[in-house]
């Protein structure tokens, strides 16, 4: 933000430019709906904004192939077992629920999940 002065008119333009982001602002904060899935030994981690949630997962777990599905809490993915594709259910809801999360504030900010194989 540019200062270009100290009349009342410049001061009330840079506050309004500060509360209200231009186009280029807007467009970064939208990219922020997006959650992360991936595994790792024994456990699984979705992660979204500065939160990593680390859960148990079956020691058999090779990786996670897609993401079918996205319901707000609910996920339906494609697993691999060592043994090709299946689908498999996280409830995302019922882990924040259990962290004492404020599981809908939480929820209410992700758009969409992708795997991400580390």
């Amino acid at each position: 933000m540019h200062r270009q002065g100290t009349e009342n008119g410049d001061r009330d333009k840079m506050r309004y430019s500060a509360a209200y982001p231009t186009g280029a602002e807007r467009k970064v904060s939208a990219n922020t709906g997006l959650a992360r899935l991936s595994c790792a030994g024994n456990y699984s981690l979705f992660s979204y904004g500065n939160d990593v949630i680390r859960f148990a997962t079956s020691p058999r777990l090779v990786k996670y192939t897609r993401i079918k599905k996205w319901d707000d809490g609910y996920l339906e993915v494609g697993a691999d077992y060592g043994k090709g594709e299946v689908e498999d259910y996280i409830d995302i809801r019922a882990i924040l629920d259990n962290l004492y999360y404020d599981t809908d504030a939480s929820l209410s900010k992700i758009d969409n999940v992708e795997v991400v194989h580390e």
